[in-house]
């Protein structure tokens, strides 16, 4: 499937039903990156994205930064009636999901980071990620797939805004 954002078409695919996860692969990576978890993702609606500039996603010519993958992320959120859902993302993707999630915290239940980089962020916002998890029988899934290695994955529940850090 195709969807036209403002700053050119993205490739995604879907598919199931129930509470929403958003699947975001690494930079050059495509949405086959998640095709083990799709593939047996129960009780779930899914969207697996090509990002803006690889796969089968248009390429502008334009500085793939965190905002702009924000906003690429924000408008597909607006355009497929995604109210909120949890994210899953894999070190690029993975980045994107935790910017996403502090800017639009009411967007996200939960994040699922594989290979994570938040380097630029403080420990403040690190404290976001211990407050809790989702959904336990979600984290199970993750957590029974062979290839998972705890010391490259972070799983949080979306922050309540009105509880400070």
């Amino acid at each position: 499937m195709r969807i036209a954002l403002s700053a050119g078409e993205v490739h995604f695919q879907k598919g199931g039903e129930g509470e929403v996860v958003v699947f975001l692969p690494n930079g050059g990576g495509d949405h086959h990156t998640w095709d083990k978890f799709t593939g047996t993702l129960k009780n779930h609606s899914w969207y697996s994205l090509d990002l803006l500039g690889w796969g089968e996603s248009s390429r502008p010519s334009t500085p793939y930064d965190l905002p702009f993958y924000r906003n690429m992320l924000n408008e597909f959120f607006a355009r497929e009636k995604i109210s909120s859902a949890i994210l899953v993302g894999n070190c690029v993707g993975a980045s994107i999901a935790w910017d996403f999630a502090l800017l639009y915290p009411h967007r996200v239940k939960g994040l699922f980071l594989f290979h994570p980089y938040l380097g630029e962020y403080s420990m403040q916002s690190l404290r976001f990620v211990q407050r809790g998890w989702i959904s336990p029988r979600l984290a199970a899934f993750f957590i029974s797939l062979p290839f998972f290695r705890t010391e490259y994955f972070l799983w949080a529940r979306s922050p309540n805004p009105a509880d400070p850090l």
